[in-house]
């Protein structure tokens, strides 16, 4: 069963974008807004060649599920991994 699990995260390029690009910031005053989070979802469905985005609000719904409500300043305490670009 753990098999077909990593299976599907593989396959699920949403999974992968919240698993390999947003980390965990425990400073107090860290916040992703939502023009930050649908930049980089943007970015990484380019470099990844995925035409078939998920809707924005199916994206935010997944970063509140795994860190937390939005705020208006934001998601509280997660950040953009730098380590998943590559050099251009």
């Amino acid at each position: 069963m753990e098999e077909s699990n990593k299976y599907r995260i593989s396959q699920d390029h949403l999974m992968d974008f919240v698993q390999n690009r947003i980390i965990v910031d425990e400073e107090p005053d860290v916040y992703m807004t939502k023009i930050t989070l649908k930049n980089e979802y943007d970015i990484y469905c380019q470099q990844n060649n995925i035409l078939k985005k998920q809707r924005m609000n199916t994206v935010y719904e997944e970063i509140t599920k795994n860190y937390g409500v939005l705020t208006r300043l934001g998601w509280r305490g997660i950040k953009i991994s730098q380590d998943g670009y590559e050099d251009a």
